[in-house]
């Protein structure tokens, strides 16, 4: 499993791999005129931001950052994220979401309220996966000359208790970890509705069977449905049809 290490993007190590990432981005880009923007120091650190490179077995594999950014409307608490990259060997093992999960996590420490970024719409893989994560397409918010879409997703939030099932009672045979892996649906009792969730926080970052553990509640998708989940709520836990988990909203 990979690691997360923060670096400065002006660090030589931090450097070339963006070097490796615009050179990859002006190659593909259609029509040539790719603009490349070597990102400075003061635009990742924190509170207001941080510049992470991914590591497997010693080598910078992939990067990524986060950074406060004005929002045309006076917003705040909103987070940009920047730079999403990853070497073309290492596609295909999850590792672009983990780094999504991982730069969301550190935006949420800083007390961001919501993430944007923005992609050019050719870059399918990219926006599926963003889509994927719960991002939703909005109007331009910037002028970035290489980007056709732009997407913000709301961090919006739920904090409940959860007990898992043991394995004699049908629930999972392995730990829940709470780094944004463990993606389940909840039914809120008395409604046949699932919902997509992920399951964040946690002392030990794992649920163990039978052990009431909080956690923190995501939606991944219709977050209206957050009206749903309000404290005293109780929900099931499943994975597919089974029943893996309880919870009750706090």
């Amino acid at each position: 499993m990979p690691t997360f290490r923060i670096a400065s993007p002006e660090d030589a190590d931090a450097h070339a791999v963006l070097v490796d990432y615009f050179t990859l981005r002006a190659a593909e880009f259609p029509g040539g005129g790719y603009s490349p923007t070597y990102p400075t120091a003061a635009a990742f650190q924190a509170p207001d931001g941080v510049f992470l490179l991914l590591e497997d077995e010693g080598a910078i594999v992939g990067c990524g950052g986060i950074r406060r950014v004005g929002m045309p409307d006076g917003e705040t608490d909103v987070f940009e994220i920047k730079h999403v990259f990853l070497r073309p060997e290492t596609r295909g093992r999850g590792w672009g979401r983990l780094l999504l999960d991982e730069l969301e996590r550190r935006a949420r420490g800083f007390g961001a309220g919501a993430l944007v970024l923005d992609t050019h719409h050719t870059l399918e893989a990219a926006g599926h996966l963003y889509r994927n994560s719960g991002f939703a397409e909005i109007p331009r918010y910037n002028d970035n000359p290489n980007a056709s879409r732009w997407y913000r997703k709301e961090l919006h939030q739920v904090n409940a208790t959860v007990t898992m099932r043991s394995p004699q009672e049908g629930g999972r045979r392995a730990p829940a970890f709470l780094d944004g892996r463990f993606r389940p649906h909840v039914r809120v009792s008395g409604d046949d509705e699932y919902l997509g969730v992920i399951f964040l926080g946690a002392t030990e970052g794992k649920l163990h069977p039978g052990e009431p553990a909080p956690i923190i509640l995501q939606l991944i998708y219709d977050v209206d449905n957050y009206s749903k989940l309000e404290p005293g709520t109780e929900f099931d836990v499943l994975e597919g049809l089974r029943i893996v988990g309880r919870g009750v909203v706090t």
